[in-house]
């Protein structure tokens, strides 16, 4: 927060009030709330005082220009938000932590090959507490249909291996 001044915070409704309800839950039930940090909920009730937090009720389209906020409820966390950004070329890329497992993507696309991974070969879903798997592979069609089912065009912002299938390159033009 502190490294963005001037941002505003875009947070699932549900995510907080759901957040809230499982740290409520009696000791033998905290399994539910094994992935919240109570302090996000403290750093979120310190941006909505200062005017920064926009709660989500429903998929926003052109949060910015472009780029849309999808709730993805009960699949990486309560309600999750994957967002889709849609290219000036026509094409668009979603990212998301309730995404995929990283295997299902390809790491390598040789020269002259298909890049487009066939739209039928298996989802294999992340879980978490919170977590529906029958709701996880429906907001990971929905991803996918986003981007016309090109699995590389799809960003699993945390997964570990990242960087192996998408490497960093640095341009010599500058910021």
């Amino acid at each position: 927060m502190e490294a963005f001044p001037n941002a505003r915070f875009y947070v699932a409704e549900r995510e907080i009030e759901k957040s809230i309800w499982a740290l409520s839950l009696p000791e033998r039930m905290k399994f539910l709330a094994s992935s919240i940090d109570p302090g996000d909920l403290t750093k979120g009730a310190e941006l909505a005082r200062a005017g920064r937090l926009v709660l989500v009720k429903e998929d926003m389209a052109d949060v910015l220009p472009g780029i849309d906020l999808h709730i993805a409820p009960d699949t990486h966390s309560f309600a999750s938000l994957w967002v889709e950004v849609r290219t000036i070329a026509g094409g668009s890329r979603a990212m998301s932590g309730c995404w995929l497992a990283i295997s299902s993507m390809p790491t390598r696309i040789s020269a002259g090959a298909d890049p487009r991974p066939r739209a039928a070969a298996p989802i294999c879903p992340s879980v978490s507490p919170s977590a529906s798997q029958t709701n996880l592979l429906l907001a990971t069609e929905e991803m996918l249909k986003a981007v016309g089912h090109e699995r590389r065009r799809v960003v699993p912002v945390h997964e570990e291996r990242l960087k192996e299938v998408f490497p960093l390159r640095v341009s010599g033009a500058g910021p």
